[in-house]
């Protein structure tokens, strides 16, 4: 559900930079927003792939010291 939540919220902040370039053109402003807004879908991807390796990190290890304890 966190990553359905994630995804649309790069959704919405690539289509408000969308459209504010429709709505206002290009100027100095509107670009730095821009790129502020184009870089969350880029923050949330590198967040979420991150979480998910040092999950299976974190699992893999769980698993190895069960292995070791159990022989």
């Amino acid at each position: 559900m966190k990553q359905l939540a994630y995804g649309m919220c790069a959704v919405i902040a690539v289509a408000v930079a969308i459209g504010m370039f429709y709505f206002y053109g290009f100027s100095l402003l509107t670009l730095v927003l821009a790129l502020v807004l184009f870089s969350c879908p880029v923050v949330v991807w590198m967040t979420l792939r991150l979480a998910k390796r040092s999950e299976e990190e974190i699992a893999s290890g769980m698993r190895k010291g069960h292995e070791r304890r159990n022989t």
